[in-house]
């Protein structure tokens, strides 16, 4: 038996996760190009950059936030976990920039690892005020525990909604400009959607706008580039939520859609033929 349990926290608790960094090790690696404009950027102008901020702290994060970036793009746009059986695995929804509420998460049920896994299922960023805190703890943890820390995208890990709602300004203010390229870039290559055990799909978002989406069609999709806005698997994958009533609606979000249970119902996600 493999148990799932579902998490949302919301608690002023505190306690401190920085424990025994050292800095005086941080070495760079070097850097593969990568399809985005940012990592040429960081390539073409790493060694004057790096003379300019001389600072240990901001060369640390530049890793932490690079190596996440290479190892999610390695990862297909739909994710396959494997839950052994009497193992257990832990799905969080928004952290949206409070820190503290991902810190209790992590007193609550342990920090991740192999034998601790966690989904964090998007929308780290935005809104709350240590959104670059989140993102740094959960690229940190998913470079140390590949299969420990799963991360999927979420309506906010993008630029136009960082731009409006907060990170954007915060990273400006907290690391400089050029991290803001880099964080862009990294948040195109989280993948889009999970199924635990070939039996939970889980999505940021929800449903679709039609009939007969199959997780093929999930696989399919080109997920290296900012949101669409309308019109596409991606869009829904990302804003769709379910209503009480039956049947599809307008979002409340302008974006993406409402669906009903009868739509869940006739869903082909699952169907032998994937």
């Amino acid at each position: 038996m493999v148990m799932l349990r579902f998490v949302r926290i919301r608690s002023s608790e505190f306690y401190s996760g920085v424990v025994g960094i050292s800095l005086g090790s941080v070495q760079l690696s070097p850097i593969n190009h990568g399809r985005f404009q940012c990592t040429e950027f960081f390539s073409v102008k790493r060694e004057a950059w790096l003379d300019r901020c001389n600072n240990k702290m901001l060369v640390c994060i530049y890793q932490i936030v690079l190596q996440a970036l290479e190892l999610l793009r390695s990862m297909p746009s739909l994710v396959d976990v494997n839950v052994p059986n009497g193992n257990h695995f832990m799905v969080c929804g928004d952290v949206q920039g409070q820190y503290f509420d991902l810190l209790n998460i992590f007193k609550l049920n342990g920090l991740p690892s192999e034998e601790n896994p966690y989904l964090f299922n998007g929308d780290f960023v935005d809104r709350g005020s240590f959104s670059v805190e989140i993102i740094l703890a959960l690229f940190a943890f998913k470079r140390l525990y590949p299969t420990g820390m799963y991360l999927a995208r979420g309506n906010h890990e993008s630029k136009s909604m960082n731009k409006i709602y907060g990170f954007e300004g915060e990273v400006k203010s907290k690391l400089g400009e050029p991290f803001i390229e880099l964080f862009a870039e990294a948040f195109c290559c989280l993948p889009l959607a999970h199924v635990i055990n070939n039996k939970v799909f889980v999505v940021h978002g929800g449903l679709f706008s039609v009939d007969g989406v199959k997780l093929s069609d999930i696989r399919a999709i080109d997920r290296f580039c900012e949101p669409p806005e309308e019109g596409s698997l991606m869009c829904e994958i990302l804003w769709s939520d379910p209503q009480p009533q039956l049947g599809r609606g307008p979002s409340k979000h302008g974006v993406g859609l409402s669906f009903g249970a009868d739509v869940t119902k006739r869903s082909y996600l699952f169907d032998p033929m994937k």
